[in-house]
């Protein structure tokens, strides 16, 4: 299988191959010009792997919740790709992502920020930037010794939160709340957690063992109630 993985839903933009086991990345940190790099790093990266994107097998793309024009550039070149090479496609959740890492990394002992929680941690509330004051929050029950298609299960699902709300939600006993990067960890009560590559692609290998290939057509961006920054006009602006 030659398995194809790119997030865009966060400053970072990542990209990562796997051919037969042997994994290639290019990884940079581009907030908002996402558009003006990722065509050039997909071309290095096949150049890399020696490779055509006609090879492709199967491409993850991060789906969201996340910045609302990178997760739409990631679908839209998943799908592009998906279709010149035949390839299914395999929406990855960002709260799902961030919530794998973390229990990777706290299995590890290796977060971020050291660890006052149980190792390890019973479940997981994540936090995603959406813009300036908000973020989506969801949470993840920890299934102990589970295989990674089976290790978190979707307790709350993501919503758009102010903030100052994010205090006020409760946190479960023996869970940990945890955040993208060292930027909002402190004001948001979270631990640090930096995804790899390597958690985008196993959690992509993991969903596509459980039947999770789509066709192209499936690669959307995932939204939240509240998270598009246009808001439509009102019945009274419509009659103006």
């Amino acid at each position: 299988m030659t398995l194809l993985v790119l997030d865009t839903a966060t400053d970072r933009c990542a990209l990562a191959l796997s051919v037969g086991g042997k994994v290639f990345e290019n990884t940079r940190s581009i907030p908002r010009a996402h558009n003006e790099h990722l065509l050039q790093m997909l071309d290095d990266l096949f150049v890399e792997a020696n490779l055509s994107p006609r090879d492709l097998t199967a491409i993850g793309f991060t789906a969201g919740p996340g910045s609302f024009t990178g997760i739409r550039i990631s679908a839209a070149a998943c799908q592009a790709l998906a279709i010149a090479a035949g390839a299914s496609v395999i929406p990855l959740s960002s709260s799902r992502l961030l919530a794998s890492s973390a229990r990777r990394q706290f299995a590890d002992q290796k977060p971020l920020q050291a660890p006052e929680s149980p190792q390890p941690p019973l479940g997981f509330q994540t936090i995603l930037r959406s813009r300036r004051n908000y973020v989506y929050l969801a949470e993840f029950a920890a299934t102990p010794d589970a295989e990674a298609s089976q290790a978190l299960n979707l307790t709350n699902d993501d919503v758009l939160l102010e903030d100052a709300q994010v205090a006020q939600q409760r946190l479960p006993a023996g869970w940990v709340r945890v955040v993208e990067g060292q930027a909002d960890a402190s004001a948001l009560g979270a631990y640090a957690i930096e995804v790899q590559v390597g958690d985008m692609l196993a959690l992509a290998e993991a969903q596509l063992a459980a039947g999770g290939g789509l066709p192209p057509e499936g690669a959307q961006p995932r939204y939240v109630a509240g998270d598009t920054p246009w808001k439509p006009k009102s019945s009274g602006d419509a009659a103006q």
